[in-house]
């Protein structure tokens, strides 16, 4: 977690991401988080469930394509090591 004054310049907040054949480079595709819902949605409560709505986006194809495998494998990592399951 972070703490303190965020990070303004664009380059800066790149987030570090890395798989097996190439590492992200900022300004090479963008990823959009479009939308958050959680279930139930009311104060108080640890929710269920949660979605996540992403945009990819790239000049080339085959590049979307590694991307969306490369996050996918790491939100099931992640959510094993949670111990949650991803839809």
């Amino acid at each position: 977690p972070q703490t303190g004054t965020p990070v303004l310049e664009r380059y800066a907040r790149a987030v570090p991401f890395r798989h097996d054949t190439e590492v992200a480079r900022p300004g090479y595709y963008a990823v959009n988080l479009g939308d958050i819902r959680v279930e139930p949605g009311a104060f108080n409560v640890v929710p269920g469930r949660a979605f996540l709505a992403l945009e990819l986006r790239s000049l080339e194809e085959d590049q979307l394509d590694r991307l969306q495998d490369a996050l996918l494998s790491l939100a099931q990592v992640e959510a094993e090591r949670e111990g949650l399951r991803p839809a």
